[in-house]
């Protein structure tokens, strides 16, 4: 019996000292801190996929005041998805050597009806994003990093030439990669 007692008493001590030891634990090794999602980096941004090496990011520009302010809206979302990148995401990036922007924006077709028209899709290398200086940059110069532009409908261009005609808001890289030159 009194052996009994012993063990009960060993047993109780080294569960009492495991409980501590969970206890401690946390403090010691902290939990990797969590990382949002990249498609939380802007409202606009609307999906995330990752694929072929890619991380297409599908955003949706509304509300622009006039036609060029597509590209200011569309600079600040790439702006906005390239900073959330330096910062971490919680989207596996493996393998990953460029980002694609595919935009959208509000338009009318010859029916009067409002849709979503294609805008503008960009392809930047993940070595330029990584390499920027972003303390210092605007939304157009984020536009400017794109290695490949390619407009979409026809209201595409004339956004283009409205926002590139504007001095105080265009990049001039930009408008030479999307002009074609």
């Amino acid at each position: 019996m009194a052996r009994l007692r012993l063990w009960a008493g060993v047993a109780a001590l080294c569960f009492g000292l495991a409980l501590a030891a969970q206890q401690l634990i946390p403090q010691v090794y902290p939990p990797p801190p969590a990382y949002p999602p990249l498609a939380s980096a802007d409202p606009a941004i609307r999906q995330v996929e990752i694929k072929d090496g890619l991380v297409i990011v599908y955003a949706d520009v509304t509300h622009a005041p006039d036609a060029a302010g597509n590209f200011d809206k569309a600079g600040a979302t790439v702006l906005a998805a390239v900073r959330a990148l330096r910062r971490g995401v919680a989207d596996p990036l493996t393998g990953v050597a460029g980002v694609r922007f595919v935009f959208r924006c509000e338009a009318i077709n010859r029916f009067g009806q409002d849709v979503m028209a294609a805008l503008a899709t960009l392809d930047l290398p993940l070595k330029t994003l990584t390499g920027a200086d972003l303390g210092h940059m605007g939304a157009s110069d984020a536009l400017g990093l794109a290695q490949t532009v390619s407009l979409g409908a026809p209201g595409a261009y004339d956004a283009l030439a409205a926002w590139c005609g504007d001095p105080k808001r265009a990049n001039a890289a930009f408008c030479a990669k999307a002009k074609g030159a």
